[in-house]
């Protein structure tokens, strides 16, 4: 598992990988923490496009990605946070409705229908 802690967020979201064919615009959101990196895309676009999509944004990953010898626990949240508040908004920091779902949240019903 990787160390998110090292990958430099600010330059993940601009890399030009991400450029290609315009794979950012498929992201709804990007939900990033210390040691986390969710993100959505929607249900209604090309599987294909979707899959495409995904492995640019893990290649840029890797791209971006600074492994250093300080371990997540020593690492600053709000000195974290305040370097990536510039953002695009689909850009979400830490803790989000995104972030808590998991096996004992679901179902999730977000319209209420």
């Amino acid at each position: 598992m990787l160390d998110l802690s090292a990958l430099q967020l600010s330059d993940w979201w601009r890399d030009t990988y991400l450029d290609i064919d315009d794979w950012r615009d498929l992201i709804v959101y990007a939900c990033a923490g210390l040691s986390t990196l969710s993100l959505s895309f929607p249900v209604v676009d090309d599987p294909t496009a979707i899959s495409d999509g995904l492995r640019h944004c893990f290649e840029a990953v890797i791209h971006n990605f600074r492994p250093t010898l300080i371990p997540t626990i020593d690492i600053d949240w709000e000195a974290w946070s305040a370097e990536h508040r510039d953002l695009d908004p689909r850009v979400q920091l830490g803790s989000s409705g995104w972030t808590v779902v998991d096996d004992t949240t679901r179902p999730v019903d977000i319209f209420g229908a």
